[in-house]
């Protein structure tokens, strides 16, 4: 009866051992962990430091474009106004001021 009783205590305490094993192997490596954690969390605080500046540049951003839509689009309904017919009268001009000036020609103003 000894022998199982030897036996069965032999196989508890190998049964304990391993557990012990495995956390005084994992003790061993928490500063490691501890400063890879440390390492992590000041990235983590960068990255959210950039992004609450990144927020504060957009609202400033965002103001500006609604003080100038405005203009936008007072600009944008002027350059709609503008048909084909007037940007080939343009070139025209432009073309022929450009030969009259190649071949020594004076061109005279035309008055509005």
């Amino acid at each position: 009866m000894a022998t199982l009783e030897e036996g069965k205590s032999k196989k508890a305490i190998a049964f304990l051992v391993r557990p012990v094993a495995f956390l005084a192997d994992r003790v061993g490596r928490n500063p490691a962990a501890e400063t890879t954690n440390n390492h992590v969390l000041l990235a983590k605080d960068r990255a959210q430091q950039l992004v609450n500046v990144i927020a504060a540049d957009k609202v400033v951003d965002e103001q500006k474009l609604e003080a100038v839509r405005p203009a936008l689009e007072e600009a944008e309904a002027a350059l709609n106004t503008i048909k084909p017919a007037h940007i080939a009268t343009a070139l025209i001009g432009q073309t022929s001021a450009t030969h009259y000036e190649n071949h020594g020609r004076r061109v005279d103003p035309v008055p509005a």
